[in-house]
Parts: structure tokens; C-alpha cells; sequence
């Protein structure tokens, strides 16, 4: 074997030998992170059964739900529910933009 051949090798296994280090930095860093992560899942988890806790302790001392029936409110056509929201943007303009908002869109219905 020349000495060539002898400093290629050794230069192959030093940069076989660095990579390998370097793998074993990533694992160490990977590790590491996986720890980290694990006890902030595990921080978050506890959070989260203590604020259950907490809300069920709040529904226990308010009273009892009764069944509630939201009313629905049924427009005959779309028109008319249409109408019922121009009349009530009518009445209800407070700001002067607001005013003038509504000025511009009267006249864009005027236009159709």
C-alpha cells in the first residue's frame, strides 16, 4: 500500500469519524428537544384538567339548565326580510358616515 493510498483512508475514516459526530450532536440536540416538548405537553395537559376542574366547579354552583327554545323568525319572501333590514338601516344611522353610507347605497338601488 503507497502512502498515497494511507492518507486517503485516514482522511476517509477522519471524515467519516466527524460526520458521525456530528449525527451524534443532531441526536443529542434531538433528544434534547423531545424532552422539552414532552414536558410542556405534559405542563399543558395539567393546565388544561385544572381549568376542567375549575369550569366544572362553576357549572356545579350555577343553576341547572332549563330547555330553552331559541323562537325562529321566518321571513315570508326574501324581499320582504330585505325591506325590514333597509327600514331598520333607515332609522338607525347615529355617525354622519354612517349617514352617508346609507345615502349612497339609496342611490345605488335607485340606479338598478
Amino acid at each position: 500500500m503507497s502512502v498515497e493510498a494511507a492518507v486517503t483512508y485516514e482522511k476517509s475514516i477522519l471524515n467519516s469519524k466527524a460526520a458521525l459526530i456530528n449525527v451524534l450532536k443532531h441526536i443529542s440536540k434531538y433528544k434534547e428537544l423531545r424532552k422539552n416538548e414532552l414536558d410542556k405537553k405534559a405542563e399543558i395537559r395539567d393546565t388544561l384538567h385544572r381549568v376542567h376542574v375549575a369550569i366544572n366547579k362553576i357549572k356545579k354552583a350555577l343553576p341547572e339548565e332549563e330547555d330553552y327554545v331559541k323562537p325562529v323568525k321566518t321571513a315570508t319572501t326574501a324581499e320582504e326580510g330585505l325591506g325590514e333590514v333597509k327600514e331598520s338601516l333607515a332609522e338607525v344611522p347615529t355617525s354622519s358616515l354612517e349617514r352617508e353610507l346609507l345615502e349612497i347605497k339609496e342611490r345605488l338601488n335607485k340606479l338598478d
